[in-house]
């Protein structure tokens, strides 16, 4: 007759390789937290380098823009005076020559 073996012996046995693989997987989760942290610190130092590259351009643009303002300012006001220039001729023409 074959004799019966007890569950409970078995249970123990178990434990240790289940706390064992437990153990493994705490171990590669925080090894990747880590890894995951380093490469986004890599792209957030990356970022800034982008964001102060981009800020500086923003500034020159901007100056760029108060000069082009300028230069439409003076260019309007040329287009007045010639406005009133060509008005003038034209009523010149247009008056009798005895005016």
């Amino acid at each position: 007759m074959q004799a019966l073996i007890p569950a409970g012996p078995a249970v123990p046995a178990i434990l240790p390789v289940v706390l064992v693989l437990v153990g493994i997987i705490a171990v590669l989760g925080v090894l990747l937290m880590f890894a995951r942290q380093q490469a986004l610190h890599e792209k957030h130092v990356a970022l800034d380098l982008r964001v102060t590259r981009i800020e500086s351009s923003v500034a020159s643009i901007s100056e760029r823009f108060d000069g082009l303002d300028k230069t439409l300012g003076v260019i309007c006001q040329d287009g007045k005076h010639n406005r009133e220039l060509l008005h003038i001729i034209i009523r010149g023409h247009m008056e009798p020559d005895g005016k």
